[in-house]
């Protein structure tokens, strides 16, 4: 098989924590990165759906510390690039990433809102300079436009980020949406482009396929398409896809269906994420896809109607780690008859 023009890099471990609460256990986790590994899978993240230090009341407990999770997978999978997340608001030097080089982790994806480029600088420069892999990562970037995406990411690039991720937090862009953002970064960036899509409209598969056919070097996708809300990039049917449009990922497409359809049933959860009118209305609200269970969870609650709950928050600019807002807005809008 020829050489992968460009990477699929595995997010089930950790975005897809999400779609499990934040309760992935160790067996799922070694088992799946064993099995990912055989199908050619080289990149595998792991972790809390919000990344190192995201273990909280707030956002979610983990079922498992950050320590045990990485040492586990990075046993299973012991030639794979592993990688992890990072957002500043949760994650420290000291008590997160210096213990995550220590247990081996090879690319540390160091992510904030798409406005707050800044807030990465310390934690890039750092890895930068202990020698490990770093990329910036820029979260909900529907919430501004191309230019001013490509100011932020330059920041990032200036700070030692070696790659810049695009996440569609939200999943409300189009395919030509991202034609745009990702032809703009590779001309102007001079740095590996990597793009992560959610599946609000259905458009994941169509995003990331046309994100690598305007030059991103990296897609992110998970099995079952688990992660938050309406889930991510379908692994094994992106991999179909890609396939079938003869581009070559350096993953088996037997294998990963076999991955996809084990883990199904025994590994993870029986119905996985998926586009609904609820994913649809935080996408076009551009809310971060994990907010849906809490938005269900105060409209039925407070007795408020939820396309109504949704269309208020839309104008909030919220991001993870303000899931408190959902409820005072909740507590205040009119009650259902």
């Amino acid at each position: 098989m020829t050489k992968p023009e460009f990477k699929i890099y595995d997010v089930t471990l950790r975005d897809g924590n999400h779609a499990l609460r934040h309760k992935l256990s160790l067996t799922a986790a070694i088992n799946y990165a064993a099995k990912a590994a055989q199908c050619g899978i080289d990149y595998i993240e792991v972790g809390h759906g919000n990344g190192l230090g995201g273990s909280s009341v707030l956002v979610g407990e983990s079922a498992h510390s950050d320590r045990d999770l990485i040492s586990a997978v990075r046993n299973a999978a012991p030639s794979a690039t592993l990688g992890v997340h990072v957002m500043p608001s949760f994650a420290t030097i000291s008590r997160d990433l210096i213990p995550a080089i220590d247990l081996g982790v090879d690319v540390f994806r160091v992510a904030a809102h798409c406005s707050e480029a800044d807030t990465t600088q310390t934690q890039i420069e750092f890895l930068k300079s202990r020698s490990v892999g770093v990329a910036g990562t820029l979260m909900m970037i529907s919430h501004l436009n191309v230019a001013e995406l490509i100011i932020q990411a330059r920041k990032m690039v200036q700070y030692g980020a070696e790659a810049i991720i695009f996440m569609d937090s939200t999943g409300s862009l189009t395919p030509s949406d991202v034609a745009e953002l990702i032809s703009a970064a590779v001309s102007d960036l001079g740095v590996p482009i990597g793009f992560h899509a959610h599946n609000n409209l259905n458009l994941a598969i169509a995003n990331s396929i046309q994100a690598v056919n305007s030059g991103a070097y990296s897609i992110d996708a998970s099995i079952c398409g688990l992660g938050a809300g309406a889930g991510n990039a379908q692994l094994e049917l992106l991999v179909a896809a890609f396939e079938k449009s003869k581009m070559n990922t350096g993953v088996s497409v037997n294998e990963v269906m076999r991955l996809s359809i084990n883990s199904l049933i025994t590994e993870f959860i029986a119905t996985p994420p998926a586009a609904s009118p609820y994913t649809a209305l935080t996408g076009i609200n551009n809310l971060f896809s994990g907010f849906l269970p809490i938005i269900q969870k105060y409209s039925a609650a407070y007795n408020v109607d939820i396309v109504e709950l949704i269309t208020a928050l839309g104008g909030l600019d919220l991001v993870a780690g303000q899931e408190d807002q959902i409820e005072s807005v909740a507590r205040h809008l009119p009650k259902n008859d």
